[in-house]
């Protein structure tokens, strides 16, 4: 349960949305440290949300080899990142 708009809210039926006209979606972004800025602020632009939730939670321990694969895809060890696009 949660309070929003001065209303209790039930996660599981939200009484200031009808019913059947709101989804939530559990979305994992995987990217390096340098472009999270970028990417949170695309998402909360995009976002129908007025406050939508965006987590960033930092790989404290991670697999060395797939941390380097991130970094490749993200073009960030070869410095050639390609920009995040808003369509």
């Amino acid at each position: 349960m949660f309070e929003w708009g001065r209303a209790k809210q039930h996660a599981n039926r939200p009484t200031l949305i009808p019913r059947g006209t709101a989804q939530d979606w559990l979305v994992v972004v995987k990217t390096t440290v340098h472009r999270y800025l970028a990417l949170e602020a695309l998402l909360r632009k995009r976002h129908s949300y007025e406050v939508s939730e965006v987590i960033c939670a930092p790989s404290t321990d991670s697999n060395p080899t797939y941390l380097a694969w991130v970094s490749e895809e993200t073009g960030i060890s070869t410095g050639t990142a390609p920009g995040l696009v808003d369509s």
